[in-house]
């Protein structure tokens, strides 16, 4: 930051740092179980034994690591802050998760001491995988062109103190969930129901084929 300085040069002042933010993306194609601990993170919530995760109060911060060249970027205390997942008519399905680190440290040496091995899911496409949209358990008529899902920590980030410019902590906000839906206009049904301030669930089915 510059303060509002005023000095016998007629330039700017000094610039003071006063923090150190360290965000990003991480962004790919979307497969079935592949990005499962990171949904878990932005919901805040582990899975269960039946498949199913849901918003909750497990609290969770990583250490994301990249390599480049032959040196390691090191970003300990991230939160994942919003996700979406879009699925559009002529292209595969793709996902995206925002993070905030607490600071970036650089390694000579890998800090991972051992690696999981890469997923083997199916990159979901929108014709054979995606089964298809309901409102309220029924299935509007016109056809589906594009569905996108976000989720978002609203209110999460870093927070600092004085006597260092990295955090020293992270919130992780309150979870809301929005979404859009493009479709052909075949009829006033759906209209209608957007018109008159109708609520309900709308349920996506997408699957593997498995």
């Amino acid at each position: 930051q510059r303060p509002d300085e005023i000095n016998d040069l007629a330039e700017a002042a000094q610039a003071v740092t006063t923090q150190v933010s360290v965000s990003g993306t991480l962004s790919g194609a979307l497969s079935v179980g592949t990005y499962d601990d990171l949904l878990g993170a932005v919901l805040c919530n582990d899975w269960a034994e039946d498949g199913t995760v849901r918003n909750g109060k497990v609290y969770k911060t990583w250490s994301i690591v990249e390599a480049i060249g032959e040196k390691w970027f090191v970003r300990p205390g991230a939160v994942c802050t919003s996700a979406q997942l879009t699925f559009s008519q002529g292209s595969f399905a793709q996902v995206s998760f925002d993070f905030t680190a607490a600071r970036q440290d650089q390694a000579d040496a890998d800090p991972a001491s051992g690696y999981l091995d890469a997923p083997t899911g199916t990159v979901l496409d929108t014709v054979g995988n995606f089964g298809g949209v309901t409102i309220d358990g029924t299935t509007p008529d016109g056809c589906i062109r594009t569905l996108s899902i976000k989720l978002d920590r609203n209110g999460s980030g870093a927070d600092y103190g004085n006597g260092h410019a990295d955090a020293c902590g992270v919130r992780h906000g309150e979870l809301e969930a929005s979404g859009q839906l493009q479709m052909f206009f075949k009829s006033y049904a759906v209209y209608e129901r957007y018109a008159s301030g109708k609520g309900g669930p709308i349920a996506v089915t997408v699957t593997d084929g498995t």
